[in-house]
């Protein structure tokens, strides 16, 4: 039979430790290193809480409460509807350079693609884009309002000096792992979401700067530096705003992960053990579990439409990114280049994550497999009440693994069919550029 100090040993790893039981601080094991990298990710969480509030995409940073919300309120609600004038300029001006052809209004509007010929194609993705982005920071928005960000809050949670690998409900070795996958997401978008500003600026004028018209033109010259800071303005906030929000979903998928690895990791624990399982042991363990499941179900069902709306709509802006390249290799080579760049990211950050995603419901399947073998050795009467068979119907069940909106669920084979899907999708679009030349 286990002692009371293996109960206790699965207590302490999940959280449930005696009240004078010491706490280590934030992601530290008790080692040098340790405290050099919990520095170091509690940095990119305060770089990326100061992205998020300074774009106006969320309304009450990462605590989420109501109280944080109005005190937020008078400031936020201002740069906001500025935000919104600014993007809909932006797309009413990109509409009016797309449809008239007249170099007067090319002059008016410091239109950058002054007699570019690939200039229609730029604006069809300029428009789309500027609609795509647009949405999307409204419905984070209206998410928000309805207290369905709530996900959040870890974040906060996450920048308290008390925090460890119990506050995460993980073990040692699946802490230390998340610890490296999170600085590695943390650095690499933290250091992105920096040199993005000085980017679009680069950008927007070395667009001109690369364009041979503009030099025998010297009045949109003058044009252009008004509209340079309002096409800056409205592109940071528009893209950079999605961006800070889709961080934040693809930073918070490792921290259920590993908790499930550390449920995984528990229960071949037991279950490799010669003795029989109590009833108290499996007890617990069934309690953890379905605590995890229910806040796995929680999260699912915050972000399982806006994942959806990244899955659909980003994923098809990326195979047009890449048509789109194609078209104007022979017109500009650098912003061809620049566009396959960003089209085959964009996929490929998708695909990564569909991935990823796809992995719960293999350890969910790990985790069935175990509770089966922890029943045999149980000496426990079974009967309907029984916590494992809620658990084993829980995972069964039809709607198992993380949901893209209400129809699809996230298997292992996803990301197969994502690949496939988005190959066919940019073959069928590149066998079409023949009729456009």
């Amino acid at each position: 039979m286990f002692s009371w100090s293996d109960i206790k040993m699965h207590k302490q790893i999940f959280g449930f430790q005696s009240l004078n039981a010491s706490r280590s601080s934030a992601f530290n094991d008790g080692v040098n290193d340790g405290n050099v990298l919990g520095s170091k990710a509690i940095e990119h969480v305060n770089t990326l809480e100061y992205f998020l509030n300074h774009l106006y995409v969320i309304r009450s940073g990462y605590k989420q409460s109501k109280d944080e919300r109005s005190t937020f309120m008078s400031q936020f609600e201002l740069h906001h509807r500025l935000v919104q004038l600014s993007e809909s300029l932006s797309l009413v001006r990109s509409i009016a350079l797309f449809i008239f052809n007249d170099d007067t209004i090319s002059i008016l509007l410091g239109d950058p693609l002054f007699k570019f010929p690939g200039r229609k194609v730029c604006y069809i993705l300029v428009i789309i884009l500027s609609l795509a982005m647009g949405l999307f920071r409204e419905y984070a928005l209206h998410l928000e309002s309805r207290g369905n960000l709530t996900f959040l809050s870890k974040f906060e949670q996450m920048k308290k000096p008390n925090f460890d690998k119990r506050s995460l409900k993980m073990t040692r070795i699946q802490f230390n792992k998340f610890r490296l996958v999170f600085l590695m997401i943390g650095s690499f978008f933290s250091l992105f979401m920096k040199i993005s500003l000085p980017f679009i600026i680069a950008f927007s004028v070395g667009v001109r700067l690369n364009n041979e018209s503009y030099w025998s033109t010297p009045s949109i010259i003058l044009t252009s530096m008004f509209w340079i800071g309002f096409e800056v303005h409205a592109f940071y906030f528009a893209a950079c705003g999605v961006i800070v929000v889709a961080v934040h979903i693809i930073m918070v998928f490792p921290i259920y992960y590993y908790q499930m690895l550390s449920l995984v990791e528990l229960l071949q624990k037991f279950t490799v053990k010669e003795e029989s399982v109590t009833h108290e042991v499996l007890r617990g363990l069934s309690l953890n579990t379905i605590r995890f499941m229910n806040e796995f179900d929680h999260l699912n069902n915050q972000l399982k439409h806006l994942t959806a709306y990244v899955f659909v709509i980003f994923s098809f802006m990326g195979d047009y990114i890449i048509f789109s390249a194609t078209v104007l290799s022979e017109s500009s080579t650098i912003l061809s280049t620049l566009m396959l760049f960003f089209g085959f990211s964009d996929l490929m950050v998708i695909g990564l994550t569909t991935f990823v995603l796809g992995g719960f419901i293999t350890k969910l399947e790990v985790v069935y497999t175990l509770y089966l073998r922890l029943m045999i050795k149980s000496k426990t009467k079974l009967t309907q009440r029984f916590k494992p068979f809620e658990i084993l119907s829980r995972i069964k069940g039809p709607y198992n693994g993380f949901q893209i909106g209400d129809l699809l669920t996230a298997d292992k084979a996803i990301f197969v069919y994502y690949l496939l899907e988005n190959m066919s999708i940019v073959m069928l679009l590149l066998v079409n550029i023949g009729p456009l030349e």
